[in-house]
């Protein structure tokens, strides 16, 4: 059950989180050109995914089980350019009000 859930989120970070994170953050780094309606989206997607995490992190430490897995660390480490580049202070404050309420 553990490698399901490990695989599940490590899925997740490949299919939600990575398109979104790269489409927002690469234009702002200069690697492809800039397209409003591309970046709004991808913003808009990356939102979307950090807040399931958000509101699955609410109630769990680690996202597969009970300790560090191979999915905390993909799901980190797809994170880390936008939380590097795109996503500020108010963006991650506002966000995690919302999945609260």
């Amino acid at each position: 059950m553990l490698r399901a859930l490990v695989q599940q989120w490590m899925s997740f970070a490949d299919s939600e989180v990575l398109p979104a994170a790269c489409s927002w953050v690469f234009p702002s780094v200069g690697v492809m050109n800039q397209a409003k309606q591309v970046t709004d989206r991808a913003k808009q997607d990356l939102l979307q995914a950090m807040q399931v995490l958000n509101a699955h992190l609410l109630h769990s430490t680690f996202l597969a089980g009970e300790r560090l897995t191979l999915a905390d660390i993909s799901v980190a480490c797809t994170l880390l350019l936008p939380f590097q580049h795109v996503v500020d202070a108010a963006t991650r404050l506002a966000k995690r009000t919302e999945a609260q309420k």
